[in-house]
């Protein structure tokens, strides 16, 4: 009886992580991811206030999708989440694109031309991944 429940609050829990991706609440998901990264609360915490670094300035644009890029660009890495959140300050473009576009964007810096069926299927590769992704939170 307790496996059945656990089941059902992992469907749950999964239907609900689907949720926040398809609408992008990137709120709720940079603390979902936060969670998994860094489960001691003091190591999160800090991972949180180095995120919050970028937005704190006027003109920083698209701040918890950036944030949300960081976070799956640098992992468990608190120097790597410092050094994105330079890296953001600088061009939130280029870390969007690395973190959803990895793939497209190694395409582009080795100067590799795509037909149209190779670029839909590397978008598609990222897509797929980056879902994967914001769905294991």
């Amino acid at each position: 009886m307790k496996r059945n429940r656990a089941v059902r609050i992992g469907r749950a829990e999964d239907a609900y992580v689907s949720r926040l991706v398809a609408t992008r609440n990137y709120s709720r998901l940079i603390s979902l991811k936060l969670e998994k990264l860094f489960p001691d609360k003091a190591t999160r915490m800090q991972a949180l206030r180095l995120l919050e670094r970028y937005g704190a300035d006027s003109g920083e644009f698209k701040v918890e999708r950036v944030r949300l890029a960081i976070l799956r660009s640098s992992g468990t890495d608190l120097h790597q989440i410092e050094s994105g959140v330079r890296g953001a300050k600088e061009d939130y473009q280029d870390i969007i694109a690395w973190a959803e576009t990895p793939a497209r964007m190694r395409c582009g810096m080795a100067n590799r031309k795509l037909s149209p069926v190779e670029l839909s299927n590397v978008e598609e590769q990222d897509k797929r991944q980056y879902e994967d992704w914001l769905n294991e939170a």
